[in-house]
């Protein structure tokens, strides 16, 4: 099959394309050698696309920086320092690259989210779950080992009692995300839990007597983009299809400690 048959495949799997969905890289017409899926086209997951034979990377998150919703104009960054290794990579592994921004948002990363959670599925994307009254602390550390992460940012006291949660998809507790933490912080919650914030929004959290528990934009999206692989593998038949499990760029470093971690 061609690379761009994958489009008739999609909705097949739950999956329908919005704007800003679509191939932004690369040759939809060659023939379909295998699939790697992951967060986005960084260098080590070229690589690893590149080792397995694989010439269709599919990503969620954007691959050019600056990102265009910073209103950056992407024809002066094309050959700067992270973009030029990047599409230089992709040419020379003759990969193409299947950006799905929003698809997998709903079909995909809130129902991954609620498994993982052991939460019934919710329509309304501000729905509350809700668990027995318990300490912050207790229930943070508990989504946090049903996430396979040991490290997360809180914002709110630990021993605070909470029994209603909010669920924001990867990256939807950033400031530019306005509408969204909008709609969570008038939703009731005791605590949202989010891919990923920064201060603005947990400042506004806190004036509204919420928490705030950040486990990693990647910890958060990579469990919705492996389910995501596993149905393209089912829908692909013989076409090898691998999910690329994406590290947190970051560390949790405090003074005195030494270097430990790969990143």
């Amino acid at each position: 099959m061609k690379i761009s048959d994958m489009l008739n495949i999609l909705p097949d799997i739950g999956l329908t394309l919005t704007h800003g969905d679509g191939f932004c890289f690369g040759e939809p017409q060659a023939d379909l050698t295998g699939v790697t899926v992951a967060f986005t086209a960084s260098l080590d997951v070229i690589a690893a696309a590149r080792s397995r034979g694989d010439n269709l990377l599919v990503i969620h998150e954007r691959m050019f920086f600056p990102t265009s919703y910073s209103g950056a104009k992407l024809d002066r960054y094309l050959t700067e320092r992270v973009n030029l290794p990047r599409l230089t990579a992709l040419a020379n592994g003759d990969i193409t690259v299947l950006l799905l921004r929003y698809g997998p948002e709903g079909p995909y990363q809130r129902y991954a989210a609620e498994e993982t959670l052991g939460f019934p599925h919710a329509d309304a994307p501000d729905a509350l779950y809700e668990v027995r009254p318990q300490p912050l602390r207790d229930f943070s550390l508990w989504v946090m080992k049903r996430f396979g992460t040991d490290r997360a940012r809180l914002t709110g006291r630990e021993d605070r009692v909470i029994s209603r949660i909010a669920i924001l998809n990867g990256g939807e507790g950033i400031t530019r995300a306005p509408d969204c933490m909008t709609a969570y912080l008038m939703s009731g919650a005791d605590l949202l839990i989010c891919g990923e914030t920064d201060e603005y929004p947990k400042w506004a959290a806190l004036d509204c007597g919420m928490a705030m528990l950040e486990i990693g934009h990647t910890v958060f999206d990579d469990i919705g983009l492996r389910c995501l692989s596993e149905s393209l593998a089912g829908a692909l038949g013989g076409i090898g299809v691998s999910f690329h499990e994406t590290q947190k760029p970051w560390r949790v470093f405090r003074a005195g400690e030494g270097d430990t971690d790969a990143v």
